[in-house]
């Protein structure tokens, strides 16, 4: 019991529970509006005490400097006051959890192992539909089948880098492919198994920096051109009527998605101000009754594209880049393998849906994931040369 709770109860263990307890809530029906609230509680609640001793690294200044660019666009497109300042406090938000992870001084393995076990068991809750007949699919306790899908698969290599126990592991990635079937989320589906195949081609090659860039590069074009690339397949075997309006896993209907996005090139497209983008609100469209009157772009990339242009994007992109050089830096090539299999995920889910940049917390999963490892990997070393220097002075 009291192992349990020193578990819990250290800094990031903590964050993480947190961060999974908001979601369930804001998942409720009714409880839809404490979504801003929750996410700068969690956030900056654990952040701030560590905001007096900031670490100074490459990926920390370079979003510190990300972060002024808003103030630099409302200066230019003369935009909303308040949509600027979601966006530098969103910005913010990745420097604070970094520097917040970074200003852990301990990390205990055996900790890390007893909430791995914690988190697979709690894994079985996810199955409970808080909102039942989602649109005729589960929608799991996050009250979205999306939502429950996304967090199933973001909680998946953290329990594998936590977790000692080879059955915890398995047990956990059943779980996550039952859940995603489960919630019938084809996005999920691509991601989880082009993050399977990104751990386990990293890992067996043994990749640094150029290949975990070409496995992500990869991982990415392939879920753009997913849809395009089935079409093409299913179309092959199945006559048009069945690709449109059969079962689920067979349907490629977009949802709606094709029609966001023809709205949102042509308002990108037409404006002139391409180069810094139209502003943080200018990222909701609307194509429909219902909730269809303020849909998101469903893609990250386009989303920040539209909110803070090209400039914008690139500098989001070459933050990407420098975390990809930082993971290269870990030694230890399960863990390297494990955190370009979240970076992988999330690249994946990035297409067809809301990641970056907006009021969730699985960006901040693939942080924590690669500041642990490098800890890790730094206390791994450690221990390996005093034990070669031990081994050399017993010859002595």
């Amino acid at each position: 019991m009291k192992s349990l709770v020193g578990a819990i109860f250290t800094p990031v263990n903590l964050f993480l529970l947190c961060s999974i307890m908001s979601m369930v809530i804001i998942g409720i029906p009714g409880f839809e509006y404490l979504r801003i609230y929750l996410y700068l509680l969690v956030v900056f609640g654990f952040s701030i005490p560590y905001a007096y001793k900031i670490k100074i690294n490459i990926p920390n200044v370079f979003i510190l400097i990300f972060a002024v660019y808003p103030l630099l666009q409302y200066l230019v497109v003369q935009g909303n006051i308040l949509a600027t300042v979601q966006a530098v406090v969103l910005i913010m938000a990745i420097f604070t959890v970094s520097n917040f992870v970074i200003r852990q001084t301990t990390i205990d393995k055996k900790q890390l192992d007893t909430f791995a076990t914690l988190l697979a068991i709690g894994m079985f809750t996810f199955y409970y539909d808080t909102y039942p007949d989602w649109n005729f699919r589960h929608s799991g306790v996050f009250g979205n089948p999306n939502s429950t899908a996304y967090m199933t698969l973001t909680m998946l290599p953290i329990v594998w880098m936590f977790s000692n126990l080879k059955k915890i592991k398995i047990i956990t990635l059943i779980n996550v492919f039952i859940l995603v079937i489960y919630t019938s989320s084809r996005g999920a589906l691509m991601a989880l198994c082009l993050g399977l195949g990104a751990y386990y081609i990293v890992k067996k090659r043994n990749y640094q920096f150029k290949g975990i860039l070409l496995v992500s590069i990869g991982a990415l074009l392939v879920s753009l051109y997913a849809v395009d690339l089935a079409m093409y397949l299913l179309g092959q075997y199945l006559e048009h009527n069945q690709i449109y309006l059969g079962e689920r896993a067979f349907s490629l209907d977009m949802n709606g998605r094709d029609r966001i996005y023809e709205i949102a090139y042509e308002r990108f497209f037409s404006s002139n101000t391409q180069f810094f983008g139209l502003g943080f609100d200018q990222a909701k469209f609307d194509i429909g009754a219902g909730n269809a009157h303020k849909a998101s772009t469903h893609n990250s990339y386009l989303e920040i594209l539209i909110r803070l242009g090209y400039m914008g994007l690139t500098m989001f992109a070459t933050y990407l880049v420098i975390l990809g050089k930082r993971i290269s830096k870990i030694k230890n090539k399960k863990y390297r393998a494990l955190i370009v299999m979240q970076l992988v995920i999330l690249l994946s889910l990035a297409t067809n849906n809301s990641m970056f940049l907006v009021l969730t917390f699985y960006f901040f999963y693939l942080i924590i994931i690669l500041e642990i490892g490098l800890k890790l990997d730094i206390e791994e070393v450690i221990a390996n040369n005093n034990y070669k220097i031990k081994k050399k002075l017993t010859h002595l």
